[in-house]
């Protein structure tokens, strides 16, 4: 049970570098989704 000790460090940072990855990955698919309705909304108007 001592394995879990060990690795419990390694996962948590496994798993704050991956959501960090994926808030990037988030910001940058939102920042170009809100680009699209941007351009979306200014040629129909």
């Amino acid at each position: 049970m001592d394995v879990g000790i060990y690795y419990a460090p390694v996962t948590s940072t496994l798993l704050k570098s991956a959501m960090e990855a994926n808030t990037t990955v988030f910001r940058q698919i939102t920042f170009g989704f809100r680009q699209k309705a941007h351009a979306l909304f200014a040629t129909r108007s």
